[in-house]
């Protein structure tokens, strides 16, 4: 994918939503993103074409075979950076799917499987019907198989702060397929709407809000700022929480991070840019971090460095002050187990290691992430 086009597309992404959301400009949008995703599938079959040609050409020598393996081999790598390539096209419409839907929803539709090539899709064209007249109508909605993070349904709508997701159908059969999609869509909208699920894996489980987010976004982006100039910025955001921005830095200006380690008495290092690469849809996507696409490029291609960390020993002494004990853990999924008296028994709760990385992976404030935890101890002691 040419480099000119993706930055446009970026660009554009950050045009559209700078202000209210025009429904016009989202749906040619839309199309903007459909014909890139479709110009590289296309690309994608002509390679695999080559292949299959290749593997049936016959080789009348050793030099033959050896020319042979070399061109499907290259044309295997061209298809591997076509798919790259239309992930990333796709993880723009990710991040905008997360400007206009809550995150909180969404998390729950990354599950399931890959969708193949909307290039040639049948049914394509009445879904782009649907979705303009949807938008014409006043309604916000998006195109799901332009997406990497929502698995369920054709279409995603916004219907009074909420998630509904919409299947278009073309014929009035009804296969084993088609049946299991529409029970999973109820099943999900179910679950949406009543914040409740009946039987998750045996027990019954009921989602529970906590006051809005806080974070350091505006903080991070000045820093950024700064470390375009200056190499390398550190800051310390609050007990316990340290921010380190590097760009391009040398062996000189990675010795100024030894200043965070002598202040912190139990450092836990979060290397953002290793997350970038994490194949969990149930993130916000990073270009919905960056006020710069220029800025967010460089984090897409390492010249910058974000690090944060966080002081184990803060979150202890915080989680003591409310009578709770907090220990850091290796049980699969499970990062922190947190021990409370509840109605004179000892009761626990674990943190996944997905929400442990929320800290670092939404900048989030360490004290509202404390405070969430404790929220949840709160209302367990009131059941």
């Amino acid at each position: 994918m040419e480099f000119e086009k993706y930055m446009e597309l970026l660009q554009k992404y950050k045009e559209l939503c700078s202000g209210e959301i025009e429904r016009r400009k989202l749906y040619d949008f839309q199309i903007n993103i459909l014909d890139e995703i479709v110009a590289l599938e296309n690309l994608v079959r002509e390679n695999e074409a080559k292949i299959k040609e290749q593997k049936g050409r016959k080789a009348n020598n050793r030099q033959e075979i050896i020319e042979i393996s070399n061109s499907i081999n290259l044309m295997k790598d061209n298809i591997f950076h076509l798919k790259g390539d239309i992930i990333r096209v796709k993880e723009i419409m990710d991040a905008l799917a997360y400007t206009l839907f809550s995150k909180f929803d969404l998390k729950n539709l990354g599950f399931g499987e890959n969708t193949g090539y909307i290039s040639g899709k049948k049914g394509l064209e009445k879904e782009l019907e649907v979705l303009e007249e949807l938008l014409t109508n006043g309604k916000i909605a998006i195109l799901n198989d332009l997406t990497n993070c929502i698995k369920c349904g054709d279409i995603t709508e916004k219907s009074d702060d909420r998630i509904n997701l919409i299947e278009v159908k073309t014929s009035n059969g009804k296969n084993y397929r088609i049946i299991r999609q529409e029970n999973k869509r109820k099943e999900i909208m179910n679950y949406l709407h009543n914040d409740n699920i009946d039987n998750f894996y045996g027990k019954h489980f009921k989602r529970l809000y906590v006051e809005k987010q806080e974070n350091y976004l505006v903080d991070l982006n000045d820093m950024i700022d700064c470390a375009i100039t200056e190499n390398i910025v550190i800051e310390k955001m609050e007990d316990g929480l340290y921010y380190s921005v590097m760009f391009r830095p040398e062996k000189k200006d990675m010795e100024k991070l030894q200043d965070i380690k002598r202040e912190v008495k139990k450092p836990i290092c979060f290397n953002l840019n290793v997350f970038k690469n994490s194949k969990d849809l149930t993130n916000n996507p990073f270009l919905n971090f960056f006020d710069d696409v220029i800025d967010y490029w460089n984090f897409v291609i390492g010249d910058l460095i974000i690090l944060v960390i966080v002081d184990l020993a803060v979150l202890e002494e915080r989680f003591k002050n409310e009578e709770m004990e907090v220990k850091l853990i290796n049980e699969g999924i499970w990062k922190l187990a947190v021990e409370f008296n509840n109605n004179g028994s000892v009761d626990e709760i674990k943190v996944s290691e997905h929400y442990f990385n929320r800290i670092a992976r939404d900048f989030l404030s360490l004290e509202y992430y404390i405070n969430t935890i404790i929220t949840v101890v709160k209302k367990i002691r009131e059941m």
